[in-house]
Protein backbone atom coordinates (compact mmCIF):
# COMPACT_ATOMS: atom_id res chain seq x y z
CA UNK A 1 0.00 0.00 0.00
CA UNK A 2 1.25 3.46 -1.41
CA UNK A 3 2.05 5.77 1.75
CA UNK A 4 -0.38 8.59 1.36
CA UNK A 5 -0.54 10.31 4.56
CA UNK A 6 1.17 13.67 4.57
CA UNK A 7 2.39 15.40 8.26
CA UNK A 8 -0.12 17.17 9.38
CA UNK A 9 -1.05 20.79 7.43
CA UNK A 10 -2.27 23.74 8.15
CA UNK A 11 0.95 25.34 9.87
CA UNK A 12 0.87 22.82 12.38
CA UNK A 13 3.94 20.62 11.42
CA UNK A 14 6.10 23.60 11.14
CA UNK A 15 5.16 24.64 14.79
CA UNK A 16 5.65 21.66 16.42
CA UNK A 17 8.82 19.98 14.45
CA UNK A 18 11.71 21.35 16.63
CA UNK A 19 13.37 18.12 16.89
CA UNK A 20 13.88 18.32 12.75
CA UNK A 21 14.63 22.19 13.06
CA UNK A 22 17.67 20.93 15.49
CA UNK A 23 18.44 18.01 13.22
CA UNK A 24 18.66 20.66 10.28
CA UNK A 25 20.87 22.89 12.05
CA UNK A 26 23.55 20.30 12.25
CA UNK A 27 23.05 19.76 8.52
CA UNK A 28 24.23 23.00 7.65
CA UNK A 29 28.24 23.07 7.60
CA UNK A 30 27.62 19.74 5.88
CA UNK A 31 25.85 21.89 3.40
CA UNK A 32 27.97 24.43 3.25
CA UNK A 33 31.06 22.11 2.52
CA UNK A 34 29.15 20.58 -0.42
CA UNK A 35 28.35 23.89 -2.52
CA UNK A 36 31.67 24.90 -1.85
CA UNK A 37 32.74 21.35 -3.15
CA UNK A 38 30.10 21.80 -5.94
CA UNK A 39 31.31 25.31 -6.72
CA UNK A 40 34.52 24.13 -7.17
CA UNK A 41 33.66 21.74 -9.89
CA UNK A 42 31.45 23.07 -11.81
CA UNK A 43 32.40 26.74 -11.81
CA UNK A 44 31.71 27.60 -15.67
CA UNK A 45 28.25 26.61 -14.78
CA UNK A 46 27.53 27.75 -11.36
CA UNK A 47 28.49 31.38 -13.00
CA UNK A 48 25.53 31.63 -15.07
CA UNK A 49 22.80 29.68 -12.88
CA UNK A 50 22.73 27.18 -10.37
CA UNK A 51 19.55 24.60 -9.61
CA UNK A 52 19.27 23.68 -6.06
CA UNK A 53 16.38 20.90 -5.07
CA UNK A 54 14.52 19.76 -1.39
CA UNK A 55 13.71 16.68 -1.37
CA UNK A 56 10.98 16.24 1.08
CA UNK A 57 10.03 20.11 1.72
CA UNK A 58 6.86 19.55 3.99
CA UNK A 59 5.49 22.87 5.18
CA UNK A 60 8.93 24.59 4.06
CA UNK A 61 9.46 26.40 7.51
CA UNK A 62 12.82 24.05 7.76
CA UNK A 63 13.84 25.22 4.22
CA UNK A 64 14.50 28.68 4.66
CA UNK A 65 18.24 28.36 6.56
CA UNK A 66 19.44 25.69 4.82
CA UNK A 67 18.48 27.85 1.26
CA UNK A 68 19.74 30.69 2.75
CA UNK A 69 22.69 28.80 3.79
CA UNK A 70 23.20 27.77 0.09
CA UNK A 71 23.19 30.82 -1.66
CA UNK A 72 25.66 32.71 1.03
CA UNK A 73 28.00 29.89 0.24
CA UNK A 74 28.08 30.50 -3.99
CA UNK A 75 30.28 33.05 -4.52
CA UNK A 76 29.03 34.28 -7.93
CA UNK A 77 25.86 33.55 -10.13
CA UNK A 78 23.02 34.94 -12.53
CA UNK A 79 20.19 33.11 -10.78
CA UNK A 80 19.11 30.44 -8.62
CA UNK A 81 16.12 27.61 -9.52
CA UNK A 82 14.89 26.35 -6.04
CA UNK A 83 12.79 23.80 -5.99
CA UNK A 84 10.62 22.45 -3.47
CA UNK A 85 9.10 18.91 -3.78
CA UNK A 86 7.17 16.85 -1.64
CA UNK A 87 4.31 14.32 -2.00
CA UNK A 88 1.13 15.56 -3.69
CA UNK A 89 -0.90 15.35 -0.26
CA UNK A 90 1.36 17.83 1.25
CA UNK A 91 -0.52 21.25 2.20
CA UNK A 92 1.75 23.42 -0.56
CA UNK A 93 -0.30 26.31 0.41
CA UNK A 94 1.40 26.92 3.64
CA UNK A 95 4.80 26.02 1.25
CA UNK A 96 4.07 28.79 -0.91
CA UNK A 97 3.78 31.49 1.95
CA UNK A 98 7.33 30.44 3.19
CA UNK A 99 8.82 30.02 -0.10
CA UNK A 100 7.66 33.53 -1.28
CA UNK A 101 9.12 35.22 1.84
CA UNK A 102 12.28 33.09 1.55
CA UNK A 103 12.85 34.59 -2.39
CA UNK A 104 12.20 38.28 -1.58
CA UNK A 105 14.95 37.62 1.33
CA UNK A 106 17.21 36.13 -0.90
CA UNK A 107 16.95 38.55 -3.59
CA UNK A 108 17.43 40.91 -1.43
CA UNK A 109 20.58 39.67 -0.36
CA UNK A 110 22.31 38.32 -3.54
CA UNK A 111 21.17 40.50 -6.05
CA UNK A 112 20.44 37.70 -8.45
CA UNK A 113 17.33 36.39 -9.71
CA UNK A 114 15.39 33.71 -7.51
CA UNK A 115 12.97 31.23 -9.11
CA UNK A 116 10.70 29.00 -7.09
CA UNK A 117 9.09 26.06 -8.26
CA UNK A 118 7.12 23.57 -6.60
CA UNK A 119 6.67 19.70 -7.47
CA UNK A 120 4.22 17.81 -6.02
CA UNK A 121 5.93 13.77 -6.40
CA UNK A 122 6.74 11.37 -4.15
CA UNK A 123 10.78 11.98 -3.50
CA UNK A 124 10.91 8.39 -4.36
CA UNK A 125 10.15 9.08 -8.33
CA UNK A 126 11.87 11.00 -10.56
CA UNK A 127 11.75 15.23 -9.55
CA UNK A 128 13.61 17.39 -12.18
CA UNK A 129 14.72 16.19 -15.49
CA UNK A 130 18.20 14.15 -15.99
CA UNK A 131 21.35 16.41 -15.26
CA UNK A 132 19.72 19.43 -14.76
CA UNK A 133 20.32 19.96 -10.91
CA UNK A 134 23.29 21.01 -9.14
CA UNK A 135 22.85 20.33 -5.51
CA UNK A 136 19.76 18.02 -3.90
CA UNK A 137 19.06 17.83 -0.41
CA UNK A 138 16.49 15.86 1.73
CA UNK A 139 16.48 16.41 5.73
CA UNK A 140 13.93 13.85 7.77
CA UNK A 141 12.26 12.31 4.99
CA UNK A 142 14.03 9.36 4.12
CA UNK A 143 12.97 7.29 7.52
CA UNK A 144 9.29 7.44 6.06
CA UNK A 145 8.69 5.14 3.66
CA UNK A 146 7.81 5.00 0.36
CA UNK A 147 5.41 2.01 0.62
CA UNK A 148 3.46 0.83 4.03
CA UNK A 149 4.36 -2.96 3.50
CA UNK A 150 2.04 -5.18 4.87
CA UNK A 151 3.16 -6.51 8.18
CA UNK A 152 2.73 -10.67 8.70
CA UNK A 153 -0.70 -12.37 8.56
CA UNK A 154 -2.76 -11.94 12.23
CA UNK A 155 -5.38 -13.23 13.81
CA UNK A 156 -8.55 -11.24 13.76
CA UNK A 157 -8.29 -8.67 16.15
CA UNK A 158 -4.90 -9.50 17.26
CA UNK A 159 -2.40 -6.88 18.11
CA UNK A 160 1.22 -6.96 16.38
CA UNK A 161 3.97 -6.54 18.53
CA UNK A 162 6.65 -3.85 17.56
CA UNK A 163 9.05 -5.93 16.36
CA UNK A 164 6.59 -7.92 14.18
CA UNK A 165 5.62 -4.93 12.39
CA UNK A 166 9.35 -3.49 11.86
CA UNK A 167 9.62 -6.39 9.96
CA UNK A 168 8.45 -5.51 6.50
CA UNK A 169 9.79 -1.86 7.12
CA UNK A 170 13.33 -2.86 7.26
CA UNK A 171 12.93 -4.63 4.19
CA UNK A 172 11.30 -1.51 2.63
CA UNK A 173 14.12 0.75 3.83
CA UNK A 174 16.67 -0.74 1.78
CA UNK A 175 15.11 -0.40 -1.25
CA UNK A 176 13.50 2.84 -0.56
CA UNK A 177 17.58 4.40 0.18
CA UNK A 178 18.87 2.24 -2.96
CA UNK A 179 16.10 3.51 -5.30
CA UNK A 180 16.35 7.28 -3.99
CA UNK A 181 19.93 7.57 -4.70
CA UNK A 182 19.40 5.81 -7.82
CA UNK A 183 16.95 8.33 -8.89
CA UNK A 184 19.06 11.54 -8.13
CA UNK A 185 21.86 10.02 -9.82
CA UNK A 186 19.88 10.72 -13.30
CA UNK A 187 19.06 14.55 -11.60
CA UNK A 188 22.06 16.03 -9.91
CA UNK A 189 25.16 16.72 -12.45
CA UNK A 190 28.30 15.10 -12.32
CA UNK A 191 30.44 16.80 -9.46
CA UNK A 192 27.11 17.83 -7.78
CA UNK A 193 26.48 17.08 -4.24
CA UNK A 194 23.30 15.67 -2.00
CA UNK A 195 23.42 16.16 1.46
CA UNK A 196 20.60 13.56 3.52
CA UNK A 197 19.67 13.38 7.09
CA UNK A 198 17.13 10.77 8.65
CA UNK A 199 16.41 8.88 11.83
CA UNK A 200 19.25 6.46 12.53
CA UNK A 201 19.30 3.43 15.24
CA UNK A 202 21.84 3.75 17.95
CA UNK A 203 24.83 1.71 18.18
CA UNK A 204 23.65 1.29 22.18
CA UNK A 205 20.27 0.10 21.28
CA UNK A 206 18.56 2.77 23.09
CA UNK A 207 15.29 3.89 21.20
CA UNK A 208 14.32 6.77 19.42
CA UNK A 209 12.09 9.01 21.73
CA UNK A 210 10.56 6.03 23.74
CA UNK A 211 8.16 8.05 25.65
CA UNK A 212 6.53 9.35 22.28
CA UNK A 213 6.03 5.86 20.90
CA UNK A 214 5.27 3.87 24.20
CA UNK A 215 2.65 7.05 25.14
CA UNK A 216 0.60 6.85 21.51
CA UNK A 217 1.14 2.78 21.83
CA UNK A 218 -0.45 2.57 25.78
CA UNK A 219 -3.12 5.21 25.04
CA UNK A 220 -4.40 3.23 21.73
CA UNK A 221 -4.26 -0.26 23.59
CA UNK A 222 -6.45 1.81 26.75
CA UNK A 223 -9.01 2.89 24.12
CA UNK A 224 -9.36 -0.34 22.99
CA UNK A 225 -9.76 -1.70 26.49
CA UNK A 226 -12.12 1.00 26.69
CA UNK A 227 -13.93 -0.41 23.51
CA UNK A 228 -14.07 3.13 22.26
CA UNK A 229 -11.27 1.80 19.36
CA UNK A 230 -11.62 -1.87 17.75
CA UNK A 231 -8.76 -4.22 18.50
CA UNK A 232 -8.77 -4.12 13.89
CA UNK A 233 -8.58 -0.16 14.01
CA UNK A 234 -6.23 -0.76 16.77
CA UNK A 235 -4.00 -3.09 14.81
CA UNK A 236 -4.02 -1.45 11.58
CA UNK A 237 -2.49 1.69 13.23
CA UNK A 238 1.05 2.04 12.56
CA UNK A 239 3.27 4.53 11.28
CA UNK A 240 5.52 3.43 7.82
CA UNK A 241 8.53 4.91 9.36
CA UNK A 242 11.88 2.84 9.78
CA UNK A 243 15.46 3.77 11.09
CA UNK A 244 17.86 2.23 9.72
CA UNK A 245 21.09 1.12 11.32
CA UNK A 246 24.87 2.59 10.63
CA UNK A 247 25.36 -1.03 9.40
CA UNK A 248 22.47 -1.01 6.87
CA UNK A 249 23.04 2.31 5.21
CA UNK A 250 26.65 1.68 4.60
CA UNK A 251 25.73 -1.10 2.92
CA UNK A 252 23.55 0.02 0.25
CA UNK A 253 26.17 3.06 -0.52
CA UNK A 254 28.71 0.54 -0.90
CA UNK A 255 26.48 -0.66 -3.30
CA UNK A 256 26.03 2.83 -5.35
CA UNK A 257 29.87 3.62 -5.41
CA UNK A 258 29.43 4.16 -9.34
CA UNK A 259 27.27 7.12 -8.61
CA UNK A 260 28.18 8.57 -5.56
CA UNK A 261 31.08 8.97 -3.30
CA UNK A 262 30.84 9.36 0.50
CA UNK A 263 32.33 12.16 1.70
CA UNK A 264 30.83 12.35 5.37
CA UNK A 265 29.05 10.02 7.13
CA UNK A 266 28.09 10.13 11.27
CA UNK A 267 25.19 9.02 13.41
CA UNK A 268 24.42 12.10 15.98
CA UNK A 269 22.02 12.31 19.08
CA UNK A 270 19.72 14.85 18.40
CA UNK A 271 17.59 16.29 21.05
CA UNK A 272 14.19 18.37 21.15
CA UNK A 273 14.53 21.73 22.55
CA UNK A 274 12.00 21.47 25.11
CA UNK A 275 13.97 18.68 26.50
CA UNK A 276 17.00 21.35 26.62
CA UNK A 277 14.72 23.77 28.08
CA UNK A 278 13.62 21.44 31.14
CA UNK A 279 17.04 20.77 31.90
CA UNK A 280 17.48 24.73 32.05
CA UNK A 281 14.66 25.46 34.49
CA UNK A 282 16.11 22.17 36.52
CA UNK A 283 19.00 24.17 37.07
CA UNK A 284 17.72 27.41 37.99
CA UNK A 285 14.74 25.83 40.66
CA UNK A 286 12.74 22.94 41.66
CA UNK A 287 10.35 21.73 38.62
CA UNK A 288 6.94 21.95 39.32
CA UNK A 289 4.31 20.03 38.00
CA UNK A 290 3.04 23.13 35.18
CA UNK A 291 6.58 22.96 33.93
CA UNK A 292 5.93 18.47 33.18
CA UNK A 293 2.44 19.40 31.98
CA UNK A 294 4.07 22.07 29.55
CA UNK A 295 6.91 19.07 28.55
CA UNK A 296 4.16 16.84 27.88
CA UNK A 297 2.05 19.13 25.72
CA UNK A 298 5.22 19.92 23.72
CA UNK A 299 6.43 16.50 23.34
CA UNK A 300 3.00 15.12 22.40
CA UNK A 301 2.11 17.75 19.37
CA UNK A 302 5.53 16.66 17.95
CA UNK A 303 4.51 13.17 17.91
CA UNK A 304 0.99 14.34 16.67
CA UNK A 305 2.02 16.05 13.91
CA UNK A 306 3.50 12.77 12.85
CA UNK A 307 1.30 10.23 13.68
CA UNK A 308 -2.28 12.14 13.69
CA UNK A 309 -2.73 11.61 10.09
CA UNK A 310 -2.50 7.69 10.77
CA UNK A 311 -4.00 6.61 13.53
CA UNK A 312 -7.38 8.59 11.68
CA UNK A 313 -6.40 6.79 8.49
CA UNK A 314 -7.30 3.40 10.97
CA UNK A 315 -10.32 5.05 12.51
CA UNK A 316 -11.81 6.07 9.18
CA UNK A 317 -10.43 2.18 7.45
CA UNK A 318 -13.09 1.29 10.88
CA UNK A 319 -16.28 2.65 9.20
CA UNK A 320 -16.64 5.62 11.27
CA UNK A 321 -17.88 8.95 10.58
CA UNK A 322 -15.69 11.76 10.82
CA UNK A 323 -17.52 13.65 13.91
CA UNK A 324 -16.88 10.12 15.58
CA UNK A 325 -13.58 9.96 14.39
CA UNK A 326 -12.86 13.66 15.77
CA UNK A 327 -14.03 12.67 19.20
CA UNK A 328 -11.76 9.74 19.64
CA UNK A 329 -8.91 11.29 18.28
CA UNK A 330 -9.31 14.41 20.77
CA UNK A 331 -9.80 11.55 23.65
CA UNK A 332 -6.93 9.72 22.37
CA UNK A 333 -4.28 12.85 22.46
CA UNK A 334 -5.19 13.63 26.12
CA UNK A 335 -4.58 9.97 26.94
CA UNK A 336 -1.59 10.27 25.16
CA UNK A 337 -0.56 13.17 27.35
CA UNK A 338 -1.37 11.59 30.37
CA UNK A 339 0.93 8.16 29.78
CA UNK A 340 3.85 10.66 29.02
CA UNK A 341 3.06 12.32 32.44
CA UNK A 342 3.10 9.15 34.01
CA UNK A 343 5.89 7.58 32.66
CA UNK A 344 7.80 9.62 30.79
CA UNK A 345 8.19 13.50 31.84
CA UNK A 346 12.15 12.78 32.83
CA UNK A 347 12.80 11.47 29.89
CA UNK A 348 14.92 13.00 27.06
CA UNK A 349 12.81 13.84 23.70
CA UNK A 350 16.18 12.41 21.57
CA UNK A 351 16.71 10.77 18.26
CA UNK A 352 19.48 9.18 16.44
CA UNK A 353 20.23 10.89 13.22
CA UNK A 354 22.07 9.92 10.26
CA UNK A 355 24.45 12.82 8.39
CA UNK A 356 25.13 12.05 4.95
CA UNK A 357 26.99 14.32 2.33
CA UNK A 358 27.54 12.55 -1.11
CA UNK A 359 29.10 13.69 -4.08
CA UNK A 360 28.28 12.29 -7.55
CA UNK A 361 30.97 10.85 -9.61
CA UNK A 362 32.21 12.25 -12.34
CA UNK A 363 32.02 10.54 -15.44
Amino acid sequence: MAHNVPMQGGGFYSANSGLQYEAMKKALPLIKRAIIQTSAKNLSLISDGFTIVEYGCSDGNNSLEPFVAIMESLESHAYANLIFNDRPENDFSVVAGHITKLQQLLMSKSGADVFLSMVPASFYSSVVKPSSAHFGFSLYCLQHLDRAAAPPQQSHGEFLSDALKQIPFKEQADIDLRNFLTLRATEILPGGSLVLTFTGQAQSGEPNVVGIVSSLRDATAEMVQEGKVSRDAASSFHIPVYSRTAEATKSVLADMGSSWIVREHFDEWVTHPATEEMALRRSRRSLKEEDYVWYAGVAVDWGMAISAGHFQKALQGDGLDQNKVNTIMAEWEEKTKVCFLKSFKEQALRCTTTYLRLERVQL
